[in-house]
């Protein structure tokens, strides 16, 4: 799958356990804008997923076969992330968080 911007899908997110140090993944729903992934998820602070990319910030997400590695995503984001900027109607529309 080619990822096109504003692209919306479901995609696998894999982060390294904090205190395990074992991959973990999760199916999130994410948009691709500007060359960065985002996730939308109710409550991201409290959910185990974004408290590991906060102690390992290198995660991989998979999209449609395709495996994308960002080391050091976490790092980029604020724990406490707004809603995601341009396009502001498209993040918002699926509840999205930058990352």
């Amino acid at each position: 799958m080619k990822l096109k911007n504003e692209s919306i899908f479901v995609g696998e997110l894999t982060t390294i356990g904090r205190r395990t140090g074992l991959a973990r993944t999760v199916e999130l729903r994410m948009v691709y804008l500007d060359g960065k992934f985002y996730a939308a998820s109710r409550r991201v602070q409290g959910k185990y997923w974004c408290r590991n990319m906060l102690k390992n910030p290198d995660v991989n997400v998979k999209a449609g076969g395709e495996l994308f590695s960002l080391p050091g995503a976490a790092g980029r984001r604020r724990r406490t992330s707004p809603p995601c900027p341009q396009p502001a109607r498209l993040a918002a529309s699926i509840g999205a968080r930058c990352f």
